[in-house]
């Protein structure tokens, strides 16, 4: 698969690269931020973030698994925080959990 920065100049594809790292350093602190949202509402706002910055820096799968935890969120609002059902949330943070570390092993391999 050819990668979207393929075919920028090098100074380019340098900055890239080096902001997709800094993106990639602070994925344990929105974490953080996510697990440990106050409510409904924060935690809605870090998942979104990072379901764009994600899809921005070439992560989709990464970006597709914030976006589903940030519905479920959603679809939760109401019930209180945290979402009632611990099972389906923890699983889902796991899975994005799981995503991340993928994200941060991969980018050593460029």
């Amino acid at each position: 698969m050819v990668s979207p920065i393929d075919d920028l100049d090098p100074a380019l594809q340098a900055q890239f690269l080096k902001i997709q790292r800094q993106f990639l350093n602070g994925l344990p602190q929105r974490m953080s931020l996510v697990k440990g949202a106050a409510d409904a509402t924060a935690c809605r706002a870090e998942l979104h973030r990072l379901t764009g910055a994600a899809g921005a820096y070439g992560f989709e799968e990464l970006g597709r698994l914030a976006r589903d935890a940030m519905h479920l969120v959603e679809a939760q609002a109401h019930s209180g925080w945290p979402p009632t059902n611990a099972e389906v949330w923890d699983a889902a943070l796991e899975r994005l959990r799981q995503a991340v570390a993928l994200a941060m092993a991969g980018a050593g391999k460029d």
